[in-house]
């Protein structure tokens, strides 16, 4: 579970810093 919630949260990480660029 906890390598899933990495998972996640690098993917929304990813999304969010494509936005900010």
């Amino acid at each position: 579970m906890q390598d899933e919630k990495k998972l996640f949260t690098l993917r929304f990480n990813r999304m969010n810093s494509v936005r900010v660029e």
